[in-house]
């Protein structure tokens, strides 16, 4: 499974329990599909910055025990 599969597939499993508690509101059906469309988008953008940050703590652990490529 691809990366950008497995995250959407995460985003939704979240906004699936995220949408159970709005929906005992008196949330529109159309409000639900514009949260829905900025939680899971803002999910996956937030996700990508989390694996740059990943890779960015890698790259200056390499740098400070003066490895090349971590194992």
């Amino acid at each position: 499974m691809k990366n950008h599969e497995k995250v959407s597939k995460l985003a939704e499993a979240h906004w699936d329990f995220i949408k159970g508690l709005l929906s005992r509101g008196r949330a529109s059906e159309g409000v639900l599909d514009l949260c829905e469309y900025i939680y899971i988008t803002s999910f996956i953008h937030g996700y990508k910055h989390a694996i740059q940050d990943v890779e960015n703590i890698k790259i200056r652990i390499n740098l400070k025990l003066g490895w090349e490529k971590m194992a």
